[in-house]
């Protein structure tokens, strides 16, 4: 009987890390997706490795590969619009548009 609990116990306590843990990367990782980084301020981002760093965790807990190639793209997409600094409105603004669209159905 005490090993069977043991089990339950750790198996139970491994269900709440792995809950608490996909709420923190997912919470910092919804502020990234939602915020565009805007947060931080686009003039201050010059490294487009800084958010895959940040979406590295939650890519580590997530099981659907979809959401993690939906992810992955928007990162891209996200990327690519802050590193356009010569480019027009009317260039940026469907391609912004196609991230809002990402972002929220990513989140």
């Amino acid at each position: 009987d005490i090993f069977w609990l043991q089990k339950v116990m750790e198996k139970s306590e491994e269900r709440k890390w792995l809950r608490d843990n996909r709420f923190k990367a997912f919470s910092k990782l919804s502020k990234e997706l939602l915020s565009f980084r805007l947060h931080e301020g686009v003039l201050g981002y010059d490294n487009p490795f800084e958010l895959c760093a940040i979406t590295a965790e939650s890519m580590l807990l997530i099981e659907d590969n979809k959401i993690k190639n939906k992810i992955d793209k928007f990162i891209v997409s996200l990327d690519e619009i802050l590193h356009e600094k010569e480019a027009s409105d009317e260039i940026l603004e469907p391609k912004y548009n196609k991230i809002v669209i990402e972002s929220r159905a990513i989140v």
